[in-house]
């Protein structure tokens, strides 16, 4: 608490090697550079960007089905073709501190395989 009453806040460091650390941590592939930037793959792609605000932004692509290929033959040309569908989910929210990010990740995870 402050003297007045209120919680005390505490103040966003953006410590781009920490973040980078945690993701690492998390088996996340990372790239730092104005933002901190993190991919997994594994039940699809997850995508993390953290800018220097502490604004982070999570998002899921998925593939729900497998993808469908056909071959035509056009003006004597051959094209394969091949459609893929995706589910793509977006996540954002507000971290106070670096620390918090390992718990912020796993409640993520959580909610792009529909836990949550």
């Amino acid at each position: 608490m402050t003297g007045l009453g209120e919680p005390s806040k505490m103040t966003w460091v953006f410590d781009k090697e920490k973040l980078g650390r945690i993701l690492e941590d998390a088996s996340y592939d990372v790239l730092v550079t104005d933002v901190v930037y993190g991919r997994k793959e594994g039940r699809g792609v997850w995508e993390v960007f953290i800018d220097g605000g502490g604004r982070l932004r999570f998002v899921a692509t998925t593939t729900p089905s497998p993808p469908r290929g056909k071959r035509v033959i056009r003006g004597g040309r051959r094209y394969s073709l091949l459609r893929e569908e995706r589910g793509i989910t977006n996540i954002v929210c507000q971290l106070a501190t670096a620390e918090e990010l390992a718990e912020v990740l796993k409640d993520l995870e959580e909610l792009a395989v529909g836990k949550g």
